[in-house]
């Protein structure tokens, strides 16, 4: 039972714990943020009017931190120890605040709890103890603290609180620009000049080794003649290109450059220049896939840019970079550029087949720049040419069973077929179109042919007409197999009557040949026997005779050749009296 009330003390002395240090922390956080606005407030005013340097920034910088340290353990430390500790009033501390806080009260709740500390045990303590509990059983400990009395604080947070409102409606840069200027203490800052400096470059990238030129507008109502650039010891004068502008190129830029622009004693903010790389190709790989039909192993060149190839074959570019974190490769035939794959660390490809000639760049981006000069080549494709096709052809006019055709056909990658396609065109008849097929070797781009078309089989009559032509194929396997014709030739058989006409010229002119053998035998019958009595009873030949008997010798083979002609032509007449016989005998 006793337990139970000094158990219901106990619960009212940490509710008044509680309370006890909230409320100190509600003090010493209107101290604190009060103390923290007066000395920002100071700080900015005093800074925005004299411009200070960087350590007197620093300083400040510096004292507003230890600023916040000592609130913290002068206002704060109590709480703050008591809330993730458990440091602080103990039970006799905390009733004698709340004895000096309830007259009434006085020493009786220390008196209490030291009593029902005592390790002895008998039921007159109990009894006192109970007795005394009862005392404080309608007195809230928690009363004693009065949260309302913080409110007298609260001016020491207004009164800073208000002014900077008051600056920041009439002016805010005395806040911004001074806090600006405090947090960046290590910047150098000068006096706002009346004029604004602008700088006119989209970045201050700059490129090892090359010229960077800067760009400078002032705007304002009060313009300065010139312009400086400061740069640690240095001091360049900018060249003015107009009133207000001004330009300055630093040549074979090799270091980044931290710089001031200054015009008529004023200082604008620090800037830099930040050195980059450009992207560059290292190493180009072309490689070659060419069509299966040319037979050609594939192919793989290095820093070849402008390229010669087949029509049909699969162009890869393989590029190794340095500095580059995209690559594209555009072409003349197409609209948009084309993203090469990243293959490996600064390695890219792209591959694409061609049929026409183009031209293509190769372009290079990093996060700062491209390419300085644009990489561009030209692609050049052989079309795959038409198959070449030169016809000779010799026609038997005599007894017309034949007709000899030969030449020469070629393509740049090779042939497959040469056919002789004919027609029979009668009278009163015209037959189908047939094909021959004439052997070629199809593995030998260029060469000749010959035939020998015997038209013993077409069984021709007097007057008809044979049409024919020849037709070779190349191996184009792109475009599909392209052909060549030749002209249309046209074998005619004479009719009957010209049969007949020709029969009795040639037999005319075998005469007129017959006569003329038989007169250069007489003329050489007569040379002999005079050469034989001229030789008569000489020893010897001299030049003379010699070259008499040469003579004679010559005349003898002259004769036996007519003699054979004559005996072929003989044999030829026979043979086209028979076949114009039998045409006759098939026409009946």
């Amino acid at each position: 039972m006793v337990e139970g009330e000094i158990k219901s003390i106990q619960d009212k002395l940490a509710a008044f714990k509680r309370k006890y240090y909230f409320n100190l922390f509600i003090k010493g956080g209107l101290l604190t943020l009060s103390l923290i606005l007066f000395y920002f407030l100071i700080a900015s005013i005093i800074e925005y009017n004299l411009w200070l340097g960087v350590w007197a920034r620093f300083s400040i910088f510096f004292f507003f931190f230890a600023l916040v340290a000592y609130c913290l353990y002068r206002f704060l430390k109590k709480p703050i120890a008591w809330w993730l500790y458990r440091r602080g009033l103990d039970q006799d501390e905390s009733a004698r605040l709340i004895g000096s806080y309830f007259p009434t009260v006085g020493d009786r709740l220390l008196n209490l709890l030291q009593l029902s500390s005592t390790q002895s045990t008998s039921m007159l303590l109990d009894a006192g103890v109970k007795q005394k509990s009862k005392l404080f059983d309608n007195i809230s400990f928690e009363q004693a603290i009065d949260l309302n009395q913080n409110k007298q604080y609260l001016k020491y947070l207004f009164i800073p609180a208000g002014i900077i409102l008051i600056i920041l409606f009439v002016n805010t840069g005395i806040i911004t620009q001074s806090s600006q200027r405090i947090l960046h203490f290590t910047q150098e800052f000068s006096p706002e000049a009346p004029f604004k400096f602008q700088i006119q470059n989209k970045n201050l990238y700059a490129f090892f080794n090359e010229d960077f030129t800067l760009n400078l507008v002032l705007e304002g109502e009060a313009i300065a003649e010139s312009a400086y650039i400061v740069s640690g010891s240095q001091r360049l004068k900018m060249e003015t290109v107009q009133p207000g502008e001004f330009a300055y190129t630093f040549e074979k830029i090799q270091n980044g450059i931290d710089f001031q622009i200054e015009a008529s004693g004023f200082y604008s903010n620090t800037y830099k220049i930040i050195l980059a790389n450009r992207p560059e190709i290292t190493e180009l790989k072309v490689s070659f896939e060419y069509p299966r039909y040319l037979a050609r192993r594939n192919q793989e060149l290095r820093n070849a840019g402008n390229l010669e190839v087949p029509e049909g074959t699969k162009i890869t570019w393989k590029i190794g970079t340095a500095n580059a974190t995209k690559a594209f490769i555009s072409f003349s035939s197409e609209e948009t550029p084309n993203a090469m794959q990243i293959i490996n660390n600064q390695m890219f490809t792209f591959g694409k087949g061609f049929n026409n000639p183009d031209l293509y760049a190769i372009d290079l981006e990093n996060d700062q720049s491209g390419n300085k000069e644009k990489i561009a080549y030209s692609i050049t494709v052989t079309k795959d040419a038409y198959p070449e096709l030169a016809v000779d052809y010799l026609k038997d006019s005599v007894l017309y069973k034949s007709i000899v055709l030969g030449g020469a056909i070629g393509d740049d990658y090779g042939v497959t077929q040469l056919d002789l396609t004919y027609r029979v065109i009668s009278n009163d008849h015209e037959s189908e179109k047939s094909t021959i097929s004439i052997p070629i070797n199809k593995n030998q781009p260029r060469q000749s042919f010959f035939h020998n078309w015997r038209l013993d089989s077409l069984n021709l009559s007097p007057g008809d007409r044979l049409e024919y032509f020849l037709q070779v194929w190349d191996n184009d396997g792109v475009n599909g197999r392209k052909s060549t014709k030749s002209v249309s030739y046209i074998f005619s058989l004479p009719s009957e009557e010209e049969l007949k006409v020709e029969i009795v010229k040639s037999e005319s002119a075998t005469e007129g040949k017959f006569d003329q053998t038989l007169k250069k035998a007489k003329d050489l019958k007569e040379s002999m026997e005079e050469a034989q009595q001229k030789l008569k009873g000489k020893q010897g030949l001299d030049w003379q005779d010699k070259k008499m008997l040469e003579e004679l010798v010559k005349q003898k083979q002259s004769l036996d050749q007519m003699i054979d002609e004559l005996q072929k032509q003989n044999e030829l007449l026979e043979e086209q009296k028979n076949s114009f016989s039998e045409q006759s005998e098939r026409i009946k």
